[in-house]
């Protein structure tokens, strides 16, 4: 075979050159060099071949002298020295084109790290790149074998790696020192600052003294692929040469073993790949689908807009050609790594060529199998290709500029090849994001919950019994490629009071909410019965309240008839207050009263009651009572779709009835069954509790009147039984017991008005847990993995509200109205044990006209 070309290591940032001086031949796969930007000499493909067969390469046969560059020690002081007093070759403050503006701490960092989705603008892991537990990736877990020449193990940029990693030489090279070439290819790789700092390093080398090329072989003069097949658990193999072994018998072990291998596509400047790395690429093919297991790699420039000329990179060519389909770019134009300069184990150098552009690509893949271990190499590398950046002017340039015989269309992927850049340039950040929509899986379920229909809406009765649940935040949801990805489910649980319209509203408190009341009368002798139709709506003054007030909060229609039978209709929204609250119950404090008998179907938006009510005795009467929940007013964050069935039915009977002159006593019991809510609390999707939650109530109050004072006490008590709902991460809802308490005061001021104060207890959870069955993970064989755990659903803390009131009737012509002045303290409110302490205070005119 011909003689060999040299290959000049260089360093594209190079200011000062040693002219005029003879240096030996630094063989150097398919790394370019560059002086100055003289344009320097490419790699031919008749650079090391593992098999004795002729090269392919169209070179000259005399070596050339290249001017040696200057390496940069790591004591310069442009290079930033981690924590381990290492230099790290990304971030400098060098200033030329390769190295981004100055960030705040006075820190450049290369270009290509940030292009390809390495590091981020500050030079740290970026964001996008963290593992099933939010750790930087790191290549953990997975080897790469790296083929090249004789490497210097000593570096600091390979012996003092991250973790617990490995390195192993199988050595074949008989030179007396180690070279630039491998050194700095390896540490691309997989070195402390590389790509995959942690992943396990199989390092073959195989040049020999002479150079001669013809000569070269691996460990043992055995074929390559045999040794990584049979003694290594390499994923990966790094061929950062011109001419690879394209033998279809011995590429069968690795098609058998599913590895990948990263192919320098070469540097001669050629319309397509390297011609056996092309072939070889081909062989690895899938059949139909995309990826496969030979990737080609060119250099990209330091924007990452075109092709390097100064690393003189290969084109992928067209689908006929061979290469499109199996090409990718990445950065590989002055790039740094590590330099045996001087036998120095510390320096560092930069240099170009598509031998640094692989090692970029080969980590990569390295991360994605840490990340996503039981994905078979060729989907990952379908998946390298697929999320290619094809957003640049150059790559839509190569496509119109084509000829019009290319064929530029696959039918393994959907997007156009282009005949320069093949699938496009690496994007980490690309081959990381999900695809698709993302789904939560269930244990119990075939089918998945998808994370956008995923919320949780907590009312004060949960308060943040899942929202501070740890398991709920270790979970995944997976993506149409069976990959997972964190997501913190216990963040999606929502205090009800925090969204518009719910809760209590300090706006309209703070303003002076006009609350005008129609109240008529209608009596009918001939049928012995009166009317009374009531309605209730109200009027931001100052425009200060958080949402929409609607024009009628409530409507009742209440007909007597003359045997003592009442009838009642009602119809009201939720938010503002219920017209057939308990009648001890001092519901005239509006705005701020801490306890609501209706409070276990709040977090509903309206509801109609149709009651009847009866004397059982001459002192009591019988109420009966059907009650009816939706959601058909209002859509907001609690429901993501627009429209929402669900529905929530209560029956209730109730005594009311005097013991002597002056005492007012109330009992209840009721049944309530609702649609993926509980005790004021809605879920969706993943989050969703059961289709049926039933909830057995009983409560009893009591109102004593003493001359100008009341006093009045009132408790509930209650079970919720909640089924375990289809494609739910709460697999089931133990029983959960609720109760809630108040005890107050009035004054009659008589004509100066009247006056009270109210202690409560809102409704809370006392007891009660739910199994969880939290997806964590996706294991090795590709299936979900759970993890299984209790919640208690009691929360934190236990609310105590003290409210007071003042109010005052007054004439308006023929309209009577009053003024009342309200005030609260919430101390742990929304029974949040962390919350702060919250202070109400507000005015509401009502009118009755």
């Amino acid at each position: 075979m011909g003689g060999n070309d040299s290959l000049g290591l260089f360093r594209a940032s190079l200011s000062v050159m040693v002219a005029g001086i003879a240096v030996a031949v630094l063989l150097a796969g398919c790394a370019s060099s560059s002086s100055g930007g003289n344009g320097g000499s490419s790699a031919p493909d008749d650079d090391p071949v593992w098999d004795d067969e002729p090269s392919n390469g169209d070179g000259d046969d005399e070596d050339e002298e290249e001017d040696e560059p200057e390496p940069v020690e790591t004591n310069d002081q442009d290079y930033v020295i981690d924590d381990g007093g290492i230099a790290n070759p990304w971030l400098n403050a060098e200033g030329d084109p390769s190295w981004s503006e100055p960030t705040e701490d006075d820190v450049e960092v290369h270009q290509a790290a940030q292009t390809m989705g390495l590091l981020d603008e500050d030079g740290n892991r970026a964001s996008y790149l963290p593992d099933g537990d939010g750790e930087p990736l790191t290549g953990d877990g997975v080897t790469i074998a790296v083929y090249d020449n004789f490497i210097m193990e000593d570096h600091v940029q390979l012996s003092e790696r991250d973790g617990d990693s490995n390195l192993t030489r199988y050595h074949n090279d008989t030179r007396d020192a180690p070279d630039n070439h491998g050194t700095h290819v390896a540490a691309l790789a997989a070195g402390r600052n590389g790509v995959a700092s942690s992943a396990d390093l199989e390092l073959f080398e195989g040049y020999n003294d002479s150079g001669d090329t013809s000569a070269l072989q691996p460990p043992g003069d055995t074929d390559l692929y045999d040794d990584v097949v049979n003694d290594t658990d390499a994923s990966i193999v790094n061929l950062s040469v011109s001419s690879v072994n394209t033998d279809a018998d011995d590429l069968a072990a690795v098609l058998d073993e599913g590895i990948a291998l990263v192919m320098a596509a070469g540097n001669d400047e050629d319309s397509v790949p390297n011609s056996t790395s092309l072939e070889t690429a081909n062989r690895l093919a899938n059949d139909d689908e995309a990826g496969g297991l030979g990737v080609l790699v060119g250099a990209m420039d330091e924007t990452n807009e075109a092709l390097s000329e100064l690393a003189q990179s290969n084109a992928s060519g067209d689908v006929d050609a061979g290469g499109a389909e199996h090409y990718i770019a990445a950065p590989g134009e002055a790039i740094p790594s590590a330099s045996t300069w001087n036998e120095s184990d510390t320096s560092l150098t930069e240099m170009s060529g598509t031998s640094m552009a692989a090692p970029l690509v080969t980590g990569s893949l390295a991360l994605m199998k840490e990340r996503w271990s039981h994905k078979d190499m060729d989907e990952l590398v379908a998946i390298l290709f697929e999320s290619a950046n094809r957003d640049f002017d150059a790559f839509q340039d190569s496509i119109d500029d084509a000829d019009e015989d290319a064929e530029l269309e696959s039918d393994r992927y959907d997007h156009t090849l282009s005949p320069v850049f093949g699938h496009g340039a690496l994007d980490l950040e690309a081959a990381f994001a999900p695809e698709g929509e993302l789904s939560v899986a269930s244990a119990d379920s075939e089918s998945s919950a998808t994370l956008a229909s995923t919320t949780l809406t907590t009312g004060p009765a949960l308060g943040d019994s899942l929202s501070s649940n740890e398991a709920l935040s270790h979970a995944v949801a997976i993506d149409e490629r069976n990959r997972d990805y964190a997501v913190d489910l216990s963040a999606m649980a929502i205090d009800a009071d925090a969204l518009p319209g719910r809760g209590f509203d300090f706006g309209a408190a703070l303003g002076a909410l006009a609350t005008p009341r129609t109240h008529s009368e209608i009596d009918n002798p001939a049928f012995g019965t009166r009317m009374t139709l009531m309605t209730r709506g109200s009027v931001d003054t100052l425009g200060l309240a958080e949402g929409d007030r609607p024009t009628t909060e409530s409507m009742s229609l209440v007909m007597d008839f003359e045997d003592g039978l009442r009838l009642d209709i009602h119809q009201a929204q939720l938010d503002f207050g219920t017209p057939w609250q308990s009648p001890v119950l001092a519901n005239d404090s509006d705005l701020l009263m801490g306890v609501d008998s209706d409070a276990h179907i709040q977090g509903w938006d309206q509801a109609s009651v149709m009651g009847a009510a009866f004397p059982v005795a001459e002192n009591a009467r019988l109420r009966v009572a059907v009650t009816r929940a939706a959601n058909d007013v209002r859509t907001d964050a609690l429901r993501p779709s627009p429209e929402d069935s669900s529905t929530a039915e209560e029956v209730s009977m109730a005594l009311v009835g005097t013991y002597g002159e002056n005492t007012l006593w109330h009992a209840e019991t009721s049944v309530i069954t609702q649609d993926a809510h509980i005790l004021g609390s809605d879920g969706n999707g993943a989050l969703r509790f059961g289709d049926n939650a039933t909830t057995h109530t009983a409560s009893l109050g009591v109102r004593h009147d003493q001359g100008a004072v009341s006093v009045f006490a009132w408790h509930e008590y209650g079970i919720t039984h909640v089924d375990a709902a289809e494609q739910s991460v709460l697999a089931g809802v133990d029983r959960l017991h609720s109760q809630q308490t108040a005890l107050g005061v009035e004054l009659d001021l008589f004509d100066q008005g009247r006056t009270g104060a109210v202690v409560s207890r809102p409704l809370r959870v006392t007891r009660g847990s739910a199994d969880l069955s939290v997806p964590n993970g996706i294991n090795d064989d590709g299936d979900v993995t759970y993890l299984e755990a209790s919640a208690d659903m009691s929360p934190s803390g236990q609310e105590t509200r003290v409210e007071a009131y003042y109010a005052r009737g007054f004439a308006w012509g023929d309209a009577e109205g009053e003024f009342r002045l309200n005030a609260t303290v919430r101390n742990q409110p929304n029974n949040i044990a962390s919350a702060d302490q919250m202070l109400g205070a507000g005015a509401v005119t009502s009118v009755r006209f």
